[in-house]
């Protein structure tokens, strides 16, 4: 019998190389790294209107996300990703 767990929650970020402690909690997935620093007070309103110099350094570092879960143990398992365009 197939079973499905969902990965929509329990997501993590941080920039690329920064500590352990550095990973910021996501509340819900999908979602973009400018949107979850907005949310987090670490981008300033304005990146809400469009272009502002103050978010460029977002795009400038790398990122990773992380999701933590478990798994039923005693079975083979599949992760499958659909609508990423970047593994």
């Amino acid at each position: 019998m197939k079973s499905r767990i969902r990965l929509d929650k329990n997501w993590e970020l941080r920039k690329a190389g920064e500590p352990e402690s550095e990973w910021m909690p996501i509340r819900s997935m999908p979602a973009q790294v400018a949107e979850i620093l907005l949310e987090k007070k670490l981008l300033p309103e304005e990146v809400k209107l469009g272009w502002c110099q103050e978010a460029q350094w977002v795009a400038k570092c790398e990122w990773e996300y992380r999701c933590r879960f478990r798994r039923p143990s005693g079975k083979r398992h599949r992760l499958v990703c659909k609508g990423l365009d970047t593994l």
